[in-house]
Order: structure tokens, then C-alpha cells, then sequence
């Protein structure tokens, strides 16, 4: 049963995107945002390794950030282990390396960080990417966009609900895994999964049928802006 397939355009849409689009715009934003926050005797060369990455030097960024990238620093950790995932998809022929764009990525994603979480959930949900050496797994999508979601990122809630309603290779439909997910994204501020969590109740699908619940996701849906 497909109560939302005005999603399911929008999520296809964002796994058609180029790896090199995402990657920069999910990831960590520039370092010099965060490098504030790092031990001070790393703070110049994190400021000089994403000084050259924003030259596109990625040789010399490469350089600079590699032996950072398994410093006993948490802050250090979050904003080098993203920024050699990107290096290593954006960089020239002898840098570009989709195996370490994926093994670095995979660091990150373990690590917490929730922008490399979503992504690495988004790259399984997709495989076959010419920038990153993973190839398609459903179940290995779920696991990493529920950890985004759990952490807030509520597109990361949105996609994974939407793949329990539909089902995939290995990872079979299931629709109160679906509600759940659709609650979590509506809780997150996504109005479409409001809309959708409202007709769940109202039909009771995936959860019991509860026309209480089913108006005030609807009222839910409008105020944050689902019409």
C-alpha cells in the first residue's frame, strides 16, 4: 500500500545526484568553522589543510589533514575524516580514490558524524557510484540513516520510513517500522510525513486506526506546512 508516493519522487531525485554534489553538501562545512573547538597545537594545520582544499589543492590538503585523521581528538577526528572523503572523490587523477573515498566515510559515519551518516545511508540505498567503491545494500542503508535520524537529521527519518513502506532487496516492507519512522521525521518538522503518519491512523496502517491521532497529525502537517 502506497500512501506516499509524492515522497518517493523526491527521495529518487536525491539519490540521482552526483556523488561530488552531495558529498559537499552534506558533509562537514568548512573547518574553519569548527577549528575553534580543536587542541590550539592542531588548529594551524587543520586552518592550512582546509586553506588548500578550498584552493582545490588537494594534494596539499591531503598532506596536511592524513595524519590528523586518526588524531585521539574527537573535534579533530569529525573534521578531517569527512574532509579526506571529499578529497579523495574531488581530487585530480594520483588523489581521486573511491575505495579511500569510501573507507574515510565509513570512519566518519562510525564516528558520529551525522552528515556522513545520511550520505553513507543514501550511497548503500543507491551503490554503484563511480566515487565511492560500495556497492547497493538496503539493510546497510537502513542501519545508517536510522543512526542520522536518531541524532535529528530528519531527511535521513523520512528516506528510511519510506524504504519500510516500499520494501527492498533484503530488507522486507514492514509497516509499523514505517509509522515509526514516519513519526520520527514528523516530530523532526517534516510536514509531508505528518500528512502521511495522519492517513496511517486514519486507515490504521502500521498502527491501530486512531482518528484522534489522524487529526492531530493532520492540524501537525498544516501548521508546518504541508497543505
Amino acid at each position: 500500500m502506497r500512501l506516499c508516493g509524492r515522497l518517493k519522487k523526491g527521495n529518487r531525485m536525491k539519490t540521482r545526484l552526483s556523488a561530488a554534489a552531495l558529498i559537499l553538501a552534506l558533509c562537514l562545512p568548512p573547518a574553519q568553522a569548527d577549528v575553534v573547538f580543536a587542541d590550539p597545537p592542531h588548529w594551524k594545520q587543520l586552518h592550512e589543510g582546509e586553506t588548500a582544499y578550498l584552493n582545490r589543492d588537494y594534494r596539499r590538503a591531503l598532506q596536511i589533514l592524513l595524519p590528523l585523521a586518526d588524531n585521539g581528538d574527537y573535534t579533530v577526528r569529525s573534521i578531517v575524516q569527512p574532509k579526506l572523503a571529499q578529497i579523495y572523490v574531488l581530487g585530480p587523477e594520483g588523489v581521486k580514490n573511491p575505495a579511500e573515498a569510501a573507507r574515510w566515510l565509513h570512519k566518519a559515519a562510525e564516528g558520529g558524524d551525522i552528515g556522513s551518516q545520511y550520505y553513507l545511508g543514501l550511497l548503500y540505498l543507491r551503490g554503484r557510484d563511480r566515487d565511492f567503491d560500495i556497492k547497493p545494500d538496503a539493510a546497510q542503508a537502513a542501519k545508517w540513516f536510522a543512526k542520522a535520524a536518531e541524532q535529528g537529521h530528519a531527511d535521513a527519518a523520512l528516506t528510511l520510513a519510506s524504504i519500510y513502506e516500499e520494501g527492498a532487496d533484503g530488507l522486507p516492507q514492514d509497516m509499523a517500522a514505517a509509522a515509526r519512522w514516519y513519526r520520527k521525521a514528523a516530530e523532526l518538522g517534516k510536514p509531508n510525513a505528518a500528512a502521511v503518519l495522519a492517513q496511517m491512523y486514519a486507515q490504521g496502517v502500521g498502527v491501530k486506526r486512531d482518528l484522534r491521532e489522524a487529526e492531530k497529525w493532520r492540524r501537525r502537517a498544516e501548521q508546518d506546512g504541508e497543505r
